[in-house]
């Protein structure tokens, strides 16, 4: 999941398109932005096998595209130390329901 924070440019050039390109793949658009607009919270999820995170503005080439902020990317698969962490909390409940078995089975 990429998250974001997209703006049009502050210098009063023409709107702006922003493409997020993933290994070769556009996996978002944005429409126009136009230019001095506010802040604009974006989310995308998508698979991929790899490659290359581009954002590509379309428009005038003039250096004066939409501004990007806050640019964070997150894994749906766990860490193996997470995977690690569940493996030893569900052996410790499975030992604590056979202890406790075996007492219920004891006191009668």
């Amino acid at each position: 999941t990429l998250t974001f924070e997209l703006s049009g440019n502050q210098r009063g050039s023409p709107a702006a398109i922003t493409n997020v390109d993933v290994g070769g793949s556009q996996v978002w658009t944005s429409g126009a932005v136009a230019s001095g607009s506010g802040w604009m919270s974006e989310s995308v999820t998508f698979t991929t096998g790899g490659g290359h995170l581009d954002f590509v503005d379309t428009g005038l080439n003039n250096d004066q595209g939409n501004l990007l902020d806050d640019v964070s990317l997150s894994s749906a698969v766990p860490e193996p130390a997470t995977w690690a962490l569940m493996i030893v909390g569900m052996a410790g409940l499975g030992g604590l329901i056979r202890r406790r078995s075996r007492l219920a089975a004891i006191r009668t």
